[in-house]
């Protein structure tokens, strides 16, 4: 049907039905034939004559050969189809009419290519609804998908990566930026570029483009462009180009300048990558989780000031055991760009019709210090730059100094804020305060010196801002700047500074900012005196160079840090130190444990600095048992504090020295029962039931064991009382006593009173659990309370091994052994309990100083010598002490009681010890 046909046919076909199907084709085939002539009014009426003695549908016929002609016009039409490679595919291809039909109708489905440039097989993979679909993949590509931006092969092997030219031994540095357009953050990036490439070959690799793109590929040793739309937020896709990233520049470190740099910069850190995160952001509110694995992901973080700092310790918790530092970034210089490369987007509204005079008119009327007084606000138009407070404050100056000569200019594009409801009600709020003769705005310009030269005070209006150029620039200038206290970096930096600090009004208080901007124009030595201190502090505080080089530093010890991990790994390995039941706890399976450890460890803790204080609800797992990290981190002499190195192979490759951050281990599920000595101890064991469900678990456990004991069992209710008789009435191994006691103090309270009443002076071990509910976790886990009391009972008591057993015997064993507790897989501190368990230390007449990281029995279940417990008999606590129910969650004294028994027992000279069962850890 489709090889060409012979001449006479093909003369016989023309002179018949000389339609636009074949009037402009070198050769036809039988298919295309057979189109033309039923498209022939002749052949039309002949075959019509005879169409009623035949079931046939020729009008469907000849719309599908008029189908298949139109979409063969298009794909011969494609840039994307080679009629000449298409034809060399096919054995018969110098006898094919029309390759493009071809290819239409047999070609595809054969697997055959319409080009080099075109696989139908990847367009598809990259495009379900297409695979799903029947029609031909370039036809839709050409009809939909290149409209739509579809990929139509593999973007990334395509993508230009640029290869760097040779320069010696120095280092590559790849800087991410998040967009090249004429903004803060990617100005900032493009004299990085500048000033960093004098001494490494910086890369700059773009997740969007913009109008900067030129200018950076001038200062940059080479510029990867913005991946294809409809792969940049793929995840997947930005994995990949990542790696291709990582193996074509093999960067010494990358700086990320931004968080929403995150896509490139978090899998470039899963290739080895060290990252630099510039962080400019605030994060007010609520905050994506997604934001915190960039923060994980870099080695170290660097904020332009303390302010920025500490919203992102609001935001993310973690931020506190990172590298960090407060760095003021430079002064920026910015390129100048040509007239059509800097969008220009106005305001979206006009008031009758004025059209304001350009700028440069405009501001030729004087120089500063002359009227008007000029006040310039600089920025993008949204509401994270305050324009409205802008205009607040040109309506309060008006109001309250009538006499004053004034404009207020601000500069900057609309294009993002126009048609939004911000927009909206700054135009009302224009329109309604009437200050067309003395409020401006202008689109933005490339080159600010005209407006620096003419400006009398820049007013950072912003709600947030963290170190906005402008405000760098206006202060190297000498121009006073007017901003709001607590709301950028630039206020906190003049704030600190007896001479600058009349400029910091309150917050977002737009009435306060007019009086000082009356202040400044109406008194010109103080405007004077503070254009000279804020240009002395702006060159004290603001060099790019001393920037450039501090990031430089940052960026070499990062990378120093990640060579020393694979030391770390092999010190960690080599000694088998590493326990992956321990650090992944029981959830994960043998093969996912075996896969992931160590690598997984040291890859999930590289930014932490294990030198850091505690930080509230930042809670990391064990790498093994028996030691914890952040003591070694805090206490260990010899180990450097600048996170450089890893807390565990830093104490194998030091020979394992002792010390509070490593303590003994048992193992109930290894124990020799038969070497167990247990029959002539002196124990006690505590049990608080407030609910009774439990008792019947707890007898189990305990019949587990065979150490002879007195149980002294509290509760609060009569009725309670008689189930827990009832319970115990079969128990021979001791006697059994039953106490009714307040509902205060919890489990503790009941503790300390049958501590001090009954177990003083009587017995020499004493055991204390309790049927442990955890009602405030319902919500989320139901069954984490009875999850959480099992892990406990069975490392302290039974029954899937003799625990009891093996803790009392190494305790009669061991007379230094003063406590026993299970071992948590989770590094837990002092969270909100600081301040009661000061409370506590004071109580207990016992020094003020308290370790920053701790060990504790967390659930308040142990085994203990009564002698270590001394000072809390010698307290003598009594019921009124007890925190009053409901308690919260945690903070009470408490809370303070479980976290300070470690400490207690060291201070009566005695050593604690940890059980570890490891197909029971938590």
């Amino acid at each position: 049907m489709l090889a060409r046909l012979g001449p006479e046919l093909d003369a016989w076909v023309r002179a018949i039905a000389a339609t636009d199907m074949i009037r402009n084709r070198d050769a036809l085939d039988r298919c295309t034939a057979i189109g033309a002539l039923l498209h022939n009014d002749a052949v039309r009426v002949a075959i019509d004559t005879f169409a009623s003695e035949h079931s046939f549908d020729l009008d469907g016929l000849r719309a599908m050969l008029t189908r298949l002609d139109d979409e063969a016009r298009v794909i011969a039409k494609s840039t994307l189809f080679d009629a000449v490679n298409y034809a060399d595919q096919v054995p018969e291809g110098k006898h094919i009419a029309d390759p493009a039909a071809h290819y239409l109708l047999l070609g595809e489905r054969a697997g055959l290519k319409p080009s080099r440039n075109f696989d139908p097989t990847v367009y598809e993979e990259f495009n379900a609804d297409v695979a799903a679909s029947n029609h031909n993949r370039l036809f839709h590509y050409e009809t939909w998908g290149r409209q739509e931006g579809r990929s139509y092969r593999d973007w990334l092997p395509h993508h230009a990566m640029p290869p760097l030219l040779a320069t010696g031994d120095r280092p590559t540095v790849l800087l991410l930026l998040h967009e090249a357009t004429y903004t803060g953050a990617p100005i900032l990036g493009w004299n990085l570029a500048q000033t960093m490439s004098e001494h490494c070959n910086v890369v700059v690799v773009l997740r969007r483009g913009g109008a900067l793109e030129q200018a950076l590929r001038d200062v940059a040793c080479a510029l990867v462009e913005a991946p294809p739309l409809h792969v940049a937020l793929d995840p997947d896709e930005m994995r990949r180009f990542a790696t291709r990233l990582a193996s074509v520049y093999k960067p010494l470190y990358t700086i990320a300048n931004s968080v929403e740099t995150r896509l490139i910069a978090i899998p470039l850190r899963r290739n080895g990558v060290p990252i630099v995160g510039l962080v400019h952001e605030f994060w007010p509110g609520r905050t994506p989780d997604v934001r915190l694995d960039f923060y994980a992901c870099c080695a170290a973080l660097v904020f332009p000031a303390q302010i920025v700092e500490q919203s992102s310790f609001r935001a993310f918790r973690e931020v506190r055991l990172q590298n960090r530092f407060v760095l003021p970034q430079g002064v920026c210089a910015v390129p100048l760009l040509c007239a059509s490369g800097l969008p220009r987007y106005g305001p979206p509204f006009l008031i009758d019709d004025h059209v304001p005079q350009p700028l440069d008119t405009f501001l030729s009327d004087g120089q500063r210090g002359t009227d008007p007084f000029t006040v310039i606000g600089l920025g993008a138009v949204e509401m994270r730059k305050g324009i409205d407070l802008f205009m607040s404050a040109a309506t309060a100056l008006r109001m309250k100094h009538p006499d004053i000569t004034f404009r207020f200019i601000w500069l900057g594009s609309w294009q993002h804020a126009t048609g939004t409801e911000y927009a909206a009600f700054l135009e009302e709020q224009f329109r309604r305060s009437c200050l067309e003769d003395c409020l401006f705005f202008y689109p933005p310009v490339d080159n600010l010196e005209p407006i620096y030269l003419r400006a009398d005070t820049l007013f950072l209006s912003s709600r947030l801002d963290p170190m906005p150029n402008v405000a760098i620039d206006a202060a190297m200038r000498g121009i006073p700047v007017i901003c709001f206290d607590g709301a950028s970096g630039m206020a906190e930096l003049l704030a600190a500074d007896p001479d600058t600090a009349s400029l910091v009004v309150p917050h977002l208080d737009s009435g306060a900012a007019a009086d000082c901007i009356a202040e400044l124009a109406t008194d010109a030595e103080h405007r004077i005196a503070c254009g000279k201190a804020i240009q002395q502090l702006a060159h004290q505080r603001f060099d790019m160079t001393v920037y450039a080089t501090s990031l430089n530093s940052i960026g070499r010890d990062a990378a120093r840090k990640f060579a020393q991990a694979e030391l770390d790994h092999r010190l960690i390995d080599k000694a088998g130190a590493f326990d992956a039941s321990m650090y992944f706890g029981t959830d994960h399976d043998a093969k996912t444990v075996e896969a992931r450890s160590v690598d997984t460890y040291l890859d999930s803790t590289r930014h932490i600095n294990f030198g850091s204080s505690p930080v509230f609800g930042v809670i990391l797992r064990r790498p093994c048992p028996g030691f914890h990290p952040f003591i070694y981190g805090t206490e260990a002499p010899d180990f450097p504090k600048d996170g450089s190195r890893d807390p565990l192979a830093h104490y194998v490759e030091h020979g394992m020295p002792k010390g509070r951050w490593v303590h003994r281990i048992l193992r109930p599920d290894l124990a020799d029962v038969d070497e167990l000595d247990v029959s002539q101890a002196s124990v006690a064991l505590h049990g608080h039931f407030h609910y009774p469900e439990n008792i019947g678990d707890f007898m189990i456990s305990l019949a587990a064991n065979r150490f002879p004991a007195d149980l002294f069992l509290t509760t609060t209710s009569h009725e309670v009382a008689n189930i827990l008789r009832a319970a115990t009435s079969d128990y021979r191994r001791g006697s059994v006593f039953v106490d009714i006691l307040p509902n205060v103090g919890r489990d503790i309270y009941p503790f300390l009173h049958v501590l001090r009443e009954h177990v003083c002076g009587q017995y020499e071990f004493v055991g204390h659990l309790h049927g442990k509910r955890s009602l405030h976790t319902l919500g989320q886990d139901p069954n984490f309370g009875a999850k959480w009391r099992r892990f406990l009972w069975e490392h302290l008591l039974g029954a899937s091994c003799r625990a009891a057993d093996v803790i009392i015997d190494a305790m009669r064993r061991d007379t230094q052994l003063g406590l026993v507790f299970p071992e948590n897989g989770w590094l837990i501190g002092w969270e909100k309990n600081e301040a009661s368990a000061a409370a506590l230390t004071r109580r207990l007449g016992r020094p003020a100083a308290l370790p920053a990281h701790i060990e504790f029995p967390s659930g308040t279940m142990f085994w203990a010598r009564v002698k270590a417990l001394s000072e809390l008999v010698q307290a003598n606590f009594c019921q009124e002490e007890m925190p009053i129910e409901p308690l919260p969650i945690d903070g009470t004294m408490l809370h303070a009681f479980e976290r300070m028994l470690p400490l207690l027992c060291e201070e009566a000279g005695y050593d604690y010890a940890t059980t570890y069962i490891p197909a029971l850890s938590n």
